[in-house]
């Protein structure tokens, strides 16, 4: 799923963002710096991982403990780098059912989808 290294800017569909909440485990809303003053705010879900869903009754649950371990590994308002996911055989952007673009998130050099899955808070999960 992820890169051999962190990627830069210079990298093809890869910008800078400000993650600005955390809606589940996998799931943000950010707002995305496509360069020459152009952003766009959408929900993304975080590429190759699923994370347990959000229990309304059970705020103690798993889904609960994977967002809230989201929410620890994401400096929220400081830039990120992100990269958004085509699909395999079209120049599209992968979209998912619910319409949601999918996108790595990269900070400090760290893979956050690689280590939500790492520590436990996701499991590895392909459309």
């Amino acid at each position: 799923m992820s890169l051999e290294r962190e990627p830069d800017v210079s990298d093809l569909y890869t910008y800078r963002a400000t993650i600005e909440s955390i809606h589940d485990g996998d799931t943000v809303w950010a707002l995305v710096d496509h360069g020459q003053e152009l952003f766009s705010r959408k929900r993304y879900r975080l590429a190759g991982m699923k994370a347990p869903e959000l229990e309304k009754d059970e705020q103690r649950g798993p889904g609960w403990r994977s967002q809230a371990y989201l929410e620890h590994l994401i400096d929220r308002g400081r830039p990120v780098l992100v990269r958004t996911i085509k699909a395999a055989r079209s120049e599209t952007e992968k979209i998912e059912k619910w319409g949601r673009y999918l996108l790595e998130i990269w900070q400090d050099g760290v893979c956050i989808n690689d280590r939500m899955i790492a520590d436990g808070y996701a499991e590895k999960w392909i459309l």
